[in-house]
This record gives C-alpha cells, structure tokens and sequence, in this order.
C-alpha cells in the first residue's frame, strides 16, 4: 500500500460497516457513500444546518428526509443525526434517483451541481484505492466488541494509561466480566493472561486478568460477546484494570495502538445498531442492510428460524454452537431477502477437512456453505446463462467489502470471487477466507512498518459525535 494512501485516509472505520450494508442493500458502492459522507459533513465532524436547512449526517433537507428517511437501527426513530439511519437512507435515495442506471445522475440529483459530481467521483476513487484486503481488516477490527461488559474507561494515550508495549488499560471494577472481542480461537492461556485470534486473523491480548473461564485453555472456540474472564486486581498502585494489546492479521504485522479501535467500538455501539430486538427481527420487517449490521447472535436466530432457509440436521447444529462465521450466515441470509431461498448441504460438519486438491477447505473451520438448490430448483442440470444458479452467483458477487466472499465457485466464471470449476456442477460453494492457524497465517496487508503510521493517522482524525435530533421523526 502507497505511503500517501495512509497519508490521506480520512475513514473513520467504524463507519465501514455501515456504508457496506447500506451498499449492498441498494446497489451503491459504499465509496461513493463515504464520498458523500466527507463532502457534506466530513464524516459526521460538523453537522451544523446548513444555509438552505439541510440537516444531519448526509445533509437532507427535512421535505427530502420526510420522503427517504429510515429508520435502519430499528431504534424506533427516523433520525438523520444517526449515522445508520442517515447512510442508509443517502443509499436509498441515491437508487431511487437512478443510480444502476447512470451514476453521475444520481448523483447530481443528490445536489445539483457538476463540480459536486466530480469531487465525489474523485474521492469515491481515492477511497478505493485502499486495498480490499485492508478495508477487509479495519472492518473487521472495528466490528469488535467492547472487552469490558460493564462501566469501563481508558486514557486518551498509552503513556497515561500505563500500558506497555503499545497496550492500553481498560480501568473497571474488579471482578468485572472481560467478554471475547470477536469469535475465534484461544491461541495462548496462562492464569492471568489470554490470546484471542479472531476469524479475520486479528489477535487480541488481554491482561492483568483476575481469572480466566473455567475449562478455556490453548485451541478452545470462543464466541463474541461471552465472558472469557475477570477484571483484575490491583496491581503496582493501579485501579483493577484490563490490559489490551491488538496485533492485526498477518506474519509481521506489529502490536498496534488499540484507542482507535476502543474508539470505534464505542462509537458503534453509541448508534444503536447492536439493539435491534431479537424478537422483532425474527418476525421480520428487517430490511437486508439491517439483516447484514445484526450481531452474530441474533443472525444464528434468524438463519435458523428463517424457513425460507433449508439447513440439514448438522448444519444447524453447527450454527447453533456458535462454529459458523458471522459471514457465512450474512450471505445466506442476503440471498434469502434477495427472494432466492438456499437449500445448504455442507457447513463445516460433514465435509472433509481437505478439498480435493489437497488444500484446506474453508469449510473446516467454518467459513464456507454448500448451497445444492435454489428456490427449489437444483444446482445440478440449471447452470445455463440466467438461470437461477447465475442469478444467486451474481448476487454473491455484489456483496462489498469485509462481507464479499474470497470464493464462489460454481460452473460461472464472472470475474471477480467467481471460479468455473467441473466438480461443482451440483452446487455453489460460497467461502471466507479464514483466520490463518499458526502454521499458515497470512501475510500482513501492510508492511510492518506501515500499521504504526496509520494509528498515528487514526489517532490524527478527530472522532464525530453521535447525538440524536430533538424530532422523533
């Protein structure tokens, strides 16, 4: 990655996500709507009104935001200070204006003027520039939660927080549960002292642990958000604390800085989109961006209940135990929303952990699907040009960023993810790439030396607020 890529990145990462879903959701690449997003208010960083009364995160005026306005948090308000609710509803507006059609259209339908055409191309461009690969890291990074399930604080630096060796001190009472970050696997466990590597590869160090959970040892599978251990006691003069430390996917990849990730993490969770009412999403009226920002938890809750789903016995199982990436789940709950209903014959159990060309299969650590039918329809003897296999391969291939898949294999070479491969003539096999085990982690998508420089860039962006509007509409 070019040095004046990290000079000139602007993103706050947890905005990643949600400029993904939105995307996906409408048919917008989620550059342009980060593009929007830095013209009109750069990132959320000033969101006075302004002279024509435009308003919020995306800069609607209210007659526009009354007709295009969302309500994709599931808060239970339309809010465009919320970034979720405004992001999304720029992507909605910008399809309705006929983006699939003519981009540049759109576009100056948002705001009528052709130097503003221009200055979001050019920046859609810029963006990106930034390699998938890195986009796919800060994303996943960022999709992480809180380590600390209860009132918790941490300094702005690392030299006032106390932390060595770039970690950073998590002050809470003690005893206070230490929760996993992400799910993934336990790389390293003494008394005090855990190493979580997450399925994007990331690893995570927590420390000054006053216990960790009973029976979690070196290989044992952990699931975000459960109790892994307990805060601290105190220590050399110190509060009770959690020590964090965070080392990016790849061989080389140093320790990096963790406050603008805990930053992240805390400004996601400040626009609510980790609230969505588990009940409610299983009776529906989520829409597929809302399904693609749900939580692990409640996207294993919905692919089970969802009937438009088939899954065979151990499958579901599979899911059930928590052993199926966040990602799998998405893309099968995507094609059902998209009104092409999968029938799933392998997940992780059942399949060897070899493919046939004697490589690893994703599936062994739970990061592929095998879909044999489509709406009913068969894999095997429906693989010609628009039928509905091509269908469900193309609508793969329009998953963005962390959620696009590193394989879709079938009998359709289309560019991109896709491969025409003959052993696939019965189904389609979606796989993500997994976190590299400790024998075959892969390489670092920057160089070592540049993740410090791009901390130092993260630390350099001030954060935006997350407020709501006095108007619940």
């Amino acid at each position: 990655m070019p040095n004046f890529i990290i000079r000139k990145f602007r993103v706050p990462p947890f905005l990643l996500p949600i400029y993904q879903a939105a995307g996906i959701e409408y048919g917008i690449r989620w550059e342009i709507l980060a593009a929007i997003n830095e013209i009109e208010t750069d990132y959320g960083r000033n969101l006075n009104v302004s002279s024509a009364g435009a308003l919020g995160w995306m800069q609607f005026m209210p007659p526009t935001w009354a007709a295009y306005g969302t309500d994709a948090n599931k808060d239970g308000r339309k809010d465009p200070y919320n970034p979720v609710d405004a992001i999304f509803a720029a992507a909605r507006y910008l399809a309705a204006a006929g983006y699939s059609d003519d981009v540049r259209r759109a576009i100056f339908a948002y705001n009528h003027a052709d130097w503003y055409v221009d200055s979001v191309l050019l920046r859609a461009r810029l963006i990106a520039g930034v390699p998938a690969d890195l986009i796919g890291s800060l994303t996943g990074l960022t999709e992480g939660r809180f380590p600390v399930d209860a009132r918790a604080s941490y300094a702005d630096d690392l030299e006032e927080s106390g932390g060595s060796d770039r970690s950073i001190d998590i002050f809470a009472e003690r005893g206070a549960p230490v929760v996993a970050i992400n799910d993934g696997v336990i790389r390293a466990a003494d008394r005090d002292r855990l190493v979580l590597e997450d399925v994007y590869g990331n690893r995570f160090g927590y420390s000054h642990l006053a216990s960790t959970r009973a029976g979690l040892e070196r290989g044992s599978r952990v699931i975000a958000g459960r109790v892994i251990g307990r805060v601290g006691l105190e220590a050399d003069g110190m509060a009770p604390h959690l020590g964090l430390s965070i080392r990016p996917a790849g061989v080389g990849a140093p320790t990096i800085d963790p406050k603008p990730i805990l930053d992240g993490w805390k400004l996601l969770e400040a626009t609510a989109i980790y609230r969505a009412n588990g009940e409610n999403v299983l009776r529906g009226g989520a829409t597929l961006g809302q399904v693609l920002l749900l939580s692990k938890p409640l996207l294993e809750k919905r692919v089970l209940a969802d009937d438009r789903i088939d899954i065979y016995d151990c499958g579901r199982e599979d899911i059930s135990a928590g052993l199926i990436d966040r990602r799998v789940l998405a893309a099968l709950a995507y094609l059902a929303e998209s009104g092409l209903e999968p029938t799933v014959t392998s997940l992780r159990c059942g399949h060897g952990y070899y493919t046939k060309s004697g490589n690893v299969s994703h599936h062994s650590s739970g990061n592929a699907v095998d879909i044999a039918q489509i709406n009913g329809i068969p894999v095997a003897g429906h693989q010609e040009p628009g039928g509905i296999t091509d269908q469900a391969v193309r609508r793969l291939a329009q998953l963005q960023g962390a959620l696009a898949p590193a394989q879709i294999i079938s009998l359709f070479d289309l560019g991109g993810s896709t491969l025409s491969m003959p052993d696939h003539a019965d189904h389609i096999h979606v796989g993500f790439q997994p976190a590299g085990g400790e024998s075959g982690r892969p390489h670092s998508v920057l160089k070592p030396e540049q993740w410090p420089r791009l901390l130092e860039r993260l630390r350099e962006l001030d954060n935006p607020e997350i407020r709501t509007s006095d108007d619940p509409d």
